[in-house]
């Protein structure tokens, strides 16, 4: 029962030192966050921040495409654009939108949010969208460090593809 007792208490203070150490690596990893303070990164993510006429998009292709169209629509869901991107290669890419309608006028800055949509023959291809946008401060939510975005709202790091 005494060797029991010492097993238990042992187990206690393990899990005490684990935590101890979970918090510290957390500490660490929005210390190393900050370092991306102002700089721009691509994460998952379909938004698009029209801003002084342009706003910058990515996507990520899991093979050769023929074909990549982007689909840019406004809070309402209302498509404002679409870009004929052409072929591309296998990886990550990025797009500008210069902030024109189909319409032939011109779209008011903000948010919109965007589909990509790839082929290569008739056959569709996977192809994850990134949002690209600049780091203004990070965000700390228990044991998790999120990346605030200027004008594109917050990001887990995790979610983080590229930095630039």
């Amino acid at each position: 029962q005494l060797a029991q007792i010492s097993t238990v208490g042992g187990i206690d203070k393990l899990n005490t030192t684990l935590q101890g150490l979970s918090s510290s690596m957390a500490a660490s990893q929005s210390m190393q966050s900050a370092s991306i303070i102002g700089r721009s990164v691509y994460a998952t993510g379909s938004l698009l921040t029209l801003s002084d006429g342009k706003a910058t998009g990515g996507l990520d292709l899991k093979q050769d495409a023929d074909r990549v169209f982007v689909q840019v629509s406004d809070a309402s869901g209302a498509l404002v654009r679409t870009l004929d991107l052409g072929p591309a290669k296998t990886g990550m890419s990025s797009f500008l939108w210069d902030g024109k309608t189909d319409a032939g006028g011109t779209a008011p800055a903000g948010t919109y949010v965007f589909q990509v949509t790839a082929a290569k023959n008739n056959a569709s291809i996977p192809v994850e969208p990134l949002t690209m946008g600049k780091v203004g401060g990070i965000s700390l939510n228990g044991n998790t460090t999120n990346l605030n975005l200027e004008g594109g709202g917050d990001i887990g790091m995790s979610a983080v593809k590229r930095i630039l």
